[in-house]
């Protein structure tokens, strides 16, 4: 867990993941919606990813990012979405606005193997990509 009190520099594995962040020309980040907001692991993973080392940028800073949210229910994750919104804003990724995705009734959309299995899902992604 990032703690800034005792990680003036990555661990190995953290410096791993700023540097693979670094090379990235954009991100999609994407995350099912725990309890109204995003998973804990994930914000720990942008924290880690907010902050300035080696005299260098935030690796997140200015990084082009798609984001996606996923909900078991109706909604498909939107207030997870929006929280993810706030957090990138605050860590100055530059958010690709159109289109929000959100994929609602998850356990349909998914098979056994967590393969995204539903058409429309798959061609929104891929035209975001594109």
């Amino acid at each position: 867990m990032f703690n800034p009190d005792l990680h003036s520099v990555p661990t190995e594995s953290a410096q791993k993941f700023l540097d693979q962040i670094r090379a990235a020309d954009g991100l999609i980040i994407a995350s099912p919606e725990y309890n109204h907001s995003l998973t804990g692991a994930l914000k720990n993973a942008i924290d880690w990813a907010s902050r300035r080392y080696n005299n260098q940028p935030p690796p997140l800073s200015g990084k082009p990012v798609g984001l996606m949210a996923a909900a078991t229910g109706g909604y498909g994750g939107v207030r997870g979405y929006q929280h993810l919104r706030d957090v990138a804003f605050g860590t100055n990724m530059q958010v690709l606005s159109r289109p929000m995705i959100l994929v609602p009734k998850a356990r349909e959309k998914f098979d056994e193997n967590l393969k995204l299995t539903d058409e429309t899902t798959r061609g929104i992604l891929q035209d975001f990509v594109k």
